[in-house]
């Protein structure tokens, strides 16, 4: 999951060039036991993870983004942001080899 988390922020961040041209721009986080305790194991139960997995490196790098329109609110409106965001996604993740 941290590599994938990381590859995709290579890609949607001013690691792989110049901002502008990005349809999609992040930045990360990562969640450890010394900041926030437990939590992040109870964290990465839920999406599925082994605490053998969580063992390997006791973190885990979380991708964030901020998206501020009313617009949004709309229903039709934010079905189609949704359903781009979705494409560029399939974009981004079919460019990383992990």
């Amino acid at each position: 999951m941290n590599k994938l988390n990381q590859a995709i922020y290579d890609e949607c961040s001013y690691v792989s060039g110049n901002l502008m041209k990005k349809d999609f721009i992040t930045s990360k986080t990562t969640f450890s036991p010394s900041e926030y305790g437990n939590i992040p194991l109870v964290f990465v139960r839920k999406c599925g993870l082994s605490d053998a997995e969580w063992n390997k490196t006791q973190s885990v790098l979380v991708l964030r983004s901020t998206v501020m329109t009313t617009y949004l609110s709309d229903e039709s409106e934010f079905t189609a942001y949704f359903s781009n965001l979705i494409e560029i996604m399939k974009k981004v993740i079919s460019k990383i080899e992990i």
